[in-house]
Order: C-alpha cells, then structure tokens, then sequence
C-alpha cells in the first residue's frame, strides 16, 4: 500500500522519517517506535488506545501565561533572587555589575535595569529583555523552566494555560 493512500499516515515510521528524520530519543523510550513500526509492515490498523495516549503525551505540553507572571513578579524582585548589587540609582533606573556575565568589578556600571518599564540591558554582553528573561539568563534555564521556578521561589500561584 502507498503512503498516500495509507490509513496510518501520521503514524507511519518511513513516512515519518523521510519527512521529519529518526524518530525522537522519547519516542523510542516510550516504545512507539514499535507501535509506528508495526502500522507500516503491510497491516494498518486503526490507532490503538496506546497510540492515542502517546498522541496526548507527544502534543500536550503544559502551558503557562507568560504576561500573567510578568504582571506578578516585578524586576526588582528578580534582581534581588540574582543578588545584584546596584552601583548607581537614579530613580527608577539602576544600574551596576552584571549579573549574566557576572562582571568582575563590583563598581561596574555596564548593567542598566528600568524597575519602571520591567527591562534590563547589558551594554557589555548584549543581554537584553525583562524579568523573565533575566532570570532565565542568570540561572541558564529555559523561559517556562524560569517562570515555574519564579513563582515557586516568590510563592505565587503558577498561571497555568487550561483550554479543556
């Protein structure tokens, strides 16, 4: 039977690796490469109730509203979790040694924070964004990973996107 015209398509391991490649490592792990294996040797069959779980684990990745932790946690309190140490305040900007590079002198001025508008620029290393972004930068962590992590530590309530 072509690929066209097969009944499990999507779940074809050929079709699927001359499309997108090698199956990835999860896959494997999980065993749906013997799953998407046994749908391509000649005898389809309708999904099973395990394909549609690996389906769910596969596409359901959990969310988060990134605009509702940057509305709860401010920059201030970010840099203070970092431990920067500002040099020079002068209203609602401050600035001192970077806390992404980590520069080397405490007088160090190359690190601009507006605590007004939530951003933040490195004018030494480039670094640039808002208060998550820092936070990511900082610890090496992803966006999601640094949101979870913030409203954990500041102990707030995580804005989980639910669209059942």
């Amino acid at each position: 039977m072509s690929h066209a015209r097969c009944p499990g398509l999507a779940l074809c391991t050929e079709f699927q690796q001359q499309r997108h490649g090698p199956l990835t490592t999860r896959a494997a792990s999980t065993g749906a490469s013997s799953l998407f294996r046994g749908l391509c040797a000649g005898h389809h069959q309708p999904p099973t109730n395990r394909f549609r779980r690996l389906c769910v684990e596969f596409t359901s990745v959990a969310g988060i509203r990134f605009a509702a932790v940057r509305a709860q946690v401010s920059l201030a309190e970010v840099l203070d979790l970092v431990g920067f140490v500002p040099s020079r305040i002068c209203g609602d900007e401050v600035r001192g040694p970077c806390p992404v590079h980590r520069s080397a002198s405490p007088r160090s001025r190359s690190f601009s924070a507006n605590l007004k508008r939530h951003v933040y620029h490195c004018f030494t290393c480039g670094s640039a964004g808002n208060q998550l972004d820092l936070y990511a930068a900082v610890k090496g962590l992803t966006i999601f990973e640094a949101a979870v992590e913030l409203c954990e530590q500041l102990q707030r309530e995580i804005p989980w996107v639910h669209k059942w």
